[in-house]
């Protein structure tokens, strides 16, 4: 195993598996893909809080661009922008106490969904916030949304290789607790 780290969960993990489990939801222990209904779940707890998020506590308006009826949020080519099916205006006050609260409950959210899969966050969590520090030395500014733009032969992170790594480290993990058991 090359990261001895790879199944360290953070505190916040182990609290919102803790509430999960009070919700009567699934926590397992080891890697699992999601199910159908688990899936929509998530989503629906994701788009929930950022909706407050945004509406309720930064007092954005939102538009959704469509032709005609129904407007479908389809799956974009690599490199999609989702932005481009909205509209955003900032319409009404901020309120702090309902932001904060809504970022908070992101988290809560967001951390749920690896909560849900069985995949610990502490190495995902580092390769993430390294690879973003990283985007610093030749990305830029958009100066029409403000947005950081990262340079355009920016490495993704690996992500893929750490759930690897995370699944095998957690086979390993149960083969050794049932030979232990075993005697």
């Amino acid at each position: 195993m090359e990261n001895p780290n790879i199944l360290e969960a953070s505190e916040s993990y182990d609290q919102i598996k803790a509430f999960m489990k009070g919700a009567g939801q699934n926590t397992p222990d080891h890697y699992q893909q999601l199910t159908p209904e688990e899936r929509v779940l998530r989503a629906r707890l994701i788009l929930e809080e950022a909706l407050e998020t945004i509406v309720l506590g930064l007092g954005i308006q939102i538009g959704v661009k469509h032709k005609d009826g129904l407007a479908h949020i389809d799956r974009p080519e690599s490199g999609g922008k989702f932005l481009e099916w909205f509209t955003l205006n900032a319409r009404w006050d901020l309120d702090m106490a309902e932001f904060v609260d809504g970022v908070m409950d992101l988290n809560v959210v967001g951390l749920g969904g690896l909560v849900a899969a069985g995949v610990p966050d502490m190495a995902l969590r580092r390769e993430v916030d390294t690879n973003n520090l990283l985007k610093i030395a030749n990305g830029h500014t958009d100066p029409e949304t403000g947005k950081f733009i990262k340079p355009k032969d920016h490495p993704a992170p690996n992500i893929a290789g750490i759930l690897e790594e995370i699944v095998s480290a957690q086979i390993v993990e149960e083969v050794l607790t049932v030979a232990r058991a075993d005697g």
